[in-house]
C-alpha cells in the first residue's frame, strides 16, 4: 500500500517533467504548454481507474487504486492547478491560486479525522455521501456544456498525437521496463498499470475552466481519449497478460 503509490506518483512526476520539457521546446502559447504538460499524464484514475481495476482484476485491487487516486487527485490540485494557472497567471499568482483551492484544505481536513478515527454520524455521513454524488454529477454537467461547443476539427493533429501517445504509450510503458526490478505481487503491477492506462481526467476540464486556459480544447482532448481507451483498454489487459 506504500509502494504502489510511491511508484505511481513518481512516473507521474517525471513524465509530467518530460512533457513540460518537450512542451517548452515546441508550442508558443503557455496555455497549450500547461495543457500539454499536465492532460498528457493526469488520468482518470477514480471513477474510471477504481472500476476498471474492480472489473478487471478484483476486490482485492480496489485499495491500491484507490491510494493510488488520492495521490492522482493530489497531484492534479497541487501541481496541476498551478501549470493551468501558468498559462494565465504569474507564478506568485499562481502559487496564491494553489493555496486558496478549498479541495486541499478539505482533503486535508479528511486525511485527520480518519487518521484520528474520529466517529461520524450516520446523517452527517449520508450527507457526505450526497455531496460526493453531486459533485460527479455536476462535473459531468460542466463535461457535457464544453463538449456541446467542441470543434474537433481545429485540434493540432501533432498536439493531439503526441499528448495521447505519452497518456497511452509513454507513461504506461515506463512501468512495463520498471515492473521487473520491483518486487510486487503480480495484482498490483497489474493495478497500477491500468491506473496509468487510464484516459484523461474530466478533473482536467474543472481546473482548466477555473484558471480560463482553453477548457474547451481539454474537453476536446479528454473526450479523444476516452474514446481511444475503448480500443486501448483490451489491448493493454492483453498484453499485460504476456508481459507480467
Amino acid at each position: 500500500l506504500f509502494t504502489a503509490p510511491v511508484v505511481f506518483i513518481i512516473l507521474v512526476a517525471a513524465s509530467s517533467f518530460c512533457c513540460f520539457l518537450i512542451a517548452r521546446a515546441t508550442l508558443q502559447d503557455r496555455k497549450d504548454r500547461s495543457i500539454f504538460t499536465i492532460l498528457s499524464i493526469l488520468g482518470n484514475t477514480g471513477t474510471l481507474g477504481i472500476t476498471t481495476c474492480l472489473v478487471v482484476i478484483g476486490p482485492e485491487a480496489v485499495p491500491y487504486a484507490s491510494i493510488m487516486n488520492l495521490c492522482n487527485a493530489t497531484f492534479c490540485f497541487t501541481i496541476g492547478a498551478y501549470v493551468y494557472s501558468r498559462g494565465s497567471f504569474s507564478v506568485q499568482e499562481s502559487l496564491m491560486n494553489v493555496v486558496k483551492l478549498p479541495i486541499l484544505w478539505a482533503a486535508i481536513l479528511g486525511l485527520i479525522v480518519n487518521a484520528l478515527h474520529v466517529p461520524i454520524n450516520d446523517s452527517v455521513q449520508y450527507l457526505l455521501d450526497v455531496g460526493a454524488y453531486a459533485s460527479i454529477a455536476i462535473q459531468l454537467m460542466l463535461f457535457g456544456m464544453y463538449l456541446c461547443h467542441a470543434e474537433f476539427h481545429k485540434i493540432p493533429a501533432l498536439f493531439a498525437s503526441v499528448s495521447t501517445a505519452f497518456k497511452f504509450l509513454i507513461l504506461p510503458g515506463a512501468w512495463v521496463l520498471l515492473a521487473p526490478y520491483i518486487d510486487l505481487p503480480r495484482f498490483v503491477e497489474f493495478a497500477i498499470f491500468l491506473e496509468l492506462l487510464v484516459p484523461a481526467a474530466v478533473n482536467n476540464i474543472n481546473v482548466s475552466s477555473l484558471y480560463n486556459c482553453k477548457p474547451k480544447r481539454v474537453t476536446e482532448l479528454v473526450f479523444v481519449q476516452s474514446l481511444l481507451f475503448l480500443i486501448v483498454l483490451p489491448v493493454g489487459v492483453w498484453l499485460m497478460e504476456k508481459v507480467l
